[in-house]
């Protein structure tokens, strides 16, 4: 196996982004299968949105400020990171509360779930493709991850309730 190119600096902002994205998404699933149907949904969206931002803030502390403190310094660039990182936690929690607005919480959570499973198969795509791998290559990784995705969804919602 052949070993990824560097990343260009944008490159690199893109991974990262995604990939908080990612780890959002994957976070807010287990969030999303332990709620009940039975939970508010002010609690439930409330809940989304300050793991999905709390998130977003703790990678970006843990990631981009040490680096800042490793170097020295910390640069504008550093801040634009945090913000485009806070950005896409935002995306993400905007589309998970969206079936919120629109149905009962019963049907919110099945669609949210899927949303998270979905949009987590198509976050590897992305940075699949990003990595260099073909077309055949990526698609078969967001299938793993779709496969998974389900898998882990379905089983923690059937043992939380």
């Amino acid at each position: 196996m052949t070993a990824a190119p560097p990343l260009s600096p944008v490159r690199n902002r893109e991974r990262e982004v995604a990939t908080v994205a990612f780890y959002v998404s994957v976070t807010l699933a287990a969030e999303l299968a332990a709620a009940s149907s039975d939970d508010s949904k002010v609690i439930l969206v409330a809940a989304l949105w300050g793991t999905a931002i709390g998130l977003a803030l703790a990678h970006w502390y843990a990631q981009t400020i040490t680096s800042a403190i490793a170097r020295g310094a910390f640069e504008k660039a550093d801040a634009a990171e945090g913000l485009r990182e806070v950005g896409a936690a935002v995306v993400v929690a905007l589309i998970l509360s969206l079936p919120f607005a629109v149905f009962a919480t019963p049907t919110a959570l099945v669609l949210s779930r899927w949303g998270v499973v979905i949009g987590t198969s198509f976050i590897a795509l992305t940075l699949a493709r990003a990595a260099g791998a073909g077309w055949g290559r990526a698609a078969i990784e967001a299938a793993v991850v779709f496969a998974i995705g389900v898998a882990v969804t379905e089983t923690k919602a059937a043992l939380s309730h």
